[in-house]
């Protein structure tokens, strides 16, 4: 053990819990790392230091986090002793065996003795990262919500919105013949919470590079988090230019394009961008139709790892929306859409294909120049196997079709074969 510095006293809501806390890691014994906020609505990230059996106490340290610093945690990109260095100071708490304060300490780590001190290495455990795609959203903040009480109204458009938030990146999944479908489940006790599962599923064609779900699960998780939290720190400067390139984008981005690579799929660059920053704009069309009424003042929106332990992806109140909102306006730039009046002559090589539905991705070839992506929609033949498209696909050969092409912002982007 080590004494504690005698200071000045300081507001005890700074270490008091205003809410019930979140356990993030428990030996069955004691809460080893647990967060919450205090009385004066800070997060507070609390790590045990030892165990005192003989005089019945366990001391932690509880360090005031901003919510970038908690999330950087709870990814293993920041460790317990890099808070402590970057914050100036933190506090040292004993709680007796009924979790009263006995003692409490304002420290900075040069307070603290070596051998005291977290490791280099004290990341946030991994078991505690293993995503799922379980999900709730906690209403907090007021006293009908505390008291496990919402309005109807408020009930149905936060469940609606965050459902279809869950929903929206389900498109992706149809490039990795992967089907999702977002599920509410009961609520549970604890302010009130609405529940939410994503289940995955092979969808009934069969194919040749089966992909893992778990790998798919990894990015929802992240592209969930990306949108929920990280798109709120993006520069106003860089979205106006409509593109994003913030470390947390490119590292999604870069996940994406593995998925698809593993499917023997490559997309350039822009189509990868287009295709990322079209599912964070249409998921972010949902959350920021959420209002706030005076039944709660905070979403808390937390994701269950597959041991059962709860990790906050957002703390999301009304300033978050507008920010969102802000945000998502500079992101959104004017769409022209132009669509072929008459049948026009494409020359592309197909390189998927439906046989059941006859949708099917080509690359195109107009004035020499190549353009990738491009959506086929052939409509109106009673068997789509054994046709030029099949052909395409199989020989990787190019063909010449008539069909009506839709352009976006000057782009090719479509070709509909009627026949």
């Amino acid at each position: 053990m080590f004494e504690l510095p005698k200071n000045k006293s300081f507001l005890k809501g700074l270490i008091s819990f205003k809410n019930e806390r979140t356990v993030l890691f428990s030996d069955g014994e004691n809460d080893l790392i647990y967060t919450g906020f205090n009385n004066f609505g800070n997060r507070v990230l609390s790590v045990i230091s030892f165990e005192d059996d003989d005089e019945e106490y366990i001391r932690y340290f509880y360090m005031i986090v901003t919510d970038d610093q908690y999330h950087q945690f709870l990814q293993g990109r920041l460790s317990v002793l890099s808070i402590m260095r970057s914050n100036e100071s933190f506090f040292v708490v004993d709680l007796n065996y009924g979790e009263e304060i006995i003692r409490h300490a304002v420290v900075s780590l040069d307070n603290i003795p070596f051998d005291f001190h977290p490791l280099e290495d004290s990341y946030c455990p991994e078991f505690i990262r293993e995503p799922s795609l379980s999900y709730s959203a906690s209403l907090n903040g007021t006293e009908l919500s505390d008291s496990h009480k919402a309005t109807p109204e408020a009930l149905n458009m936060v469940n609606t919105q965050f459902a279809n938030m869950l929903r929206e990146p389900m498109q992706i999944l149809k490039d990795f013949n992967l089907q999702g479908k977002v599920y509410v489940e009961p609520p549970m006790t604890g302010s009130f919470k609405l529940n939410f599962r994503v289940d995955l599923n092979n969808s009934p064609q069969i194919t040749i590079h089966p992909i893992s779900t778990e790998s798919i699960e990894l990015f929802l998780n992240k592209l969930y988090t990306y949108i929920l939290h990280d798109f709120q720190n993006e520069d106003d400067l860089q979205l106006s230019t409509g593109r994003i390139s913030t470390a947390s984008y490119e590292s999604l981005k870069e996940d994406l394009q593995t998925l698809y690579l593993s499917q023997h799929i490559k997309y350039e660059e822009d189509d990868l961008n287009n295709i990322l920053t079209g599912v964070i704009d249409r998921s972010l069309d949902s959350l920021v139709e959420i209002e706030f009424d005076e039944g709660y003042t905070v979403i808390d929106f937390i994701n269950y790892s597959k041991e059962g332990n709860e990790s906050e992806i957002a703390h999301i109140e009304e300033e978050s929306i507008l920010a969102i909102k802000n945000k998502l306006s500079k992101l959104k730039a004017p769409v022209e859409e132009d669509v072929d009046e008459f049948l026009n002559l494409y020359r592309i090589q197909v390189y998927k294909f439906n046989t059941k539905t006859g949708i099917g991705n080509a690359i195109a070839i107009i004035d020499g120049q190549i353009i990738k992506n491009v959506k086929l929609i052939v409509k109106g033949l009673d068997s789509y196997t054994n046709t030029q498209f099949t052909e395409s696909l199989h020989s990787d050969s190019t063909i010449d079709i008539r069909g009506i092409g839709k352009r976006v912002n000057g782009k090719l982007k479509e070709i509909v074969v009627n026949n």
